[in-house]
């Protein structure tokens, strides 16, 4: 709701407050969708949840080394 609030008010929000609504917004749905599959699910594949900590935790190193992107050769 708050995002297309401030896509109606365009130019007259300052930018920090629109990139800190959408890092919320993104977070909160990161977030229920944890809460449900931890709570609502019949069991847990701990296979599958080990290779997304992995995969996780290589996503934040290459963040943290700032490695760029190539899709071209």
């Amino acid at each position: 709701f708050s995002l297309g609030v401030l896509s109606l008010l365009g130019s007259r929000v300052p930018l920090s407050l629109k990139v800190f609504l959408t890092a919320l917004a993104i977070i909160d749905d990161l977030g229920a969708i944890l809460i449900i599959a931890i709570f609502y699910s019949g069991d847990l594949n701990i296979k599958y949840l080990s290779l997304m900590l992995i995969s996780f935790i290589i996503l934040l190193i290459l963040n943290k080394f700032v490695v760029p992107l190539r899709l071209s050769p």
